[in-house]
């Protein structure tokens, strides 16, 4: 979940920089903007790093997991 929908490039620019492999993802804007992101895990990446990493971009409000 962001505030603003201009970021939604950069989320994706950072989710790609981090060598992982994005399948696909959703973009939305009710009731907030959201990506939906769809990550292939790939060895060596831990997933909790993934959400902190996530979680610490400016423009990222929440990171919610399903």
């Amino acid at each position: 979940v962001f505030d603003d929908v201009s970021a939604v490039g950069d989320i994706l620019s950072h989710v790609r920089g981090m060598d992982l492999v994005l399948e696909d993802y959703e973009f939305g804007d009710e009731p907030r903007p959201f990506l939906d992101l769809n990550i292939k895990y790939v060895r060596g990446h831990n997933y909790l790093d993934l959400v902190d990493e996530l979680s610490s971009l400016s423009a990222v409000s929440a990171v919610c997991e399903q």
